[in-house]
């Protein structure tokens, strides 16, 4: 199995994070326009089905890919968020992919790319999400 891993920092605040990682208006701003949501389901571009989980106790949010690509099936998705001095660490990942293939490669660069709309958009009140993302 093969994992993506990335990492991000900053000043702002995790209740801001977790606004924009856990509500649809606010996965719009950073990752892509077409969102919705239910209690734990997150549907993505009419493609993507997410199951959201929060760990208790943590400040841990996975989800498990239910539908989408046939690489992403079975994936776990997380945002784990630290403090660290003042600053609010966000680490990300995308795990248990099956093989560093090439859609792995490319789903690879476009988290980090999509990490850096997110935090765009806690900084400024501006992402790229998804259609006006650059293409790679």
């Amino acid at each position: 199995m093969t994992d993506i891993l990335h990492r991000i920092s900053n000043q702002f605040l995790a209740r801001q994070i977790y606004q924009a990682i856990l509500s649809a208006s606010g996965l719009s701003k950073w990752w892509t326009k077409e969102v919705r949501t239910t209690s734990q389901v997150v549907l993505l571009n009419s493609v993507l089905v997410l199951r959201l989980q929060k760990c208790p106790l943590i400040n841990l949010y996975s989800t498990n890919a239910l539908s989408g690509p046939d690489e992403w099936i079975n994936t776990h998705l997380f945002f784990d968020l630290t403090a660290e001095r003042n600053n609010t660490i966000l680490r990300f990942g995308q795990k248990d992919w099956k093989s560093a293939s090439d859609f792995y490669c490319h789903c690879n660069t476009k988290w980090s790319y999509f990490l850096h709309s997110l935090k765009s958009y806690i900084e400024t009140g501006q992402g790229t999400p998804f259609l006006d993302d650059v293409k790679i």
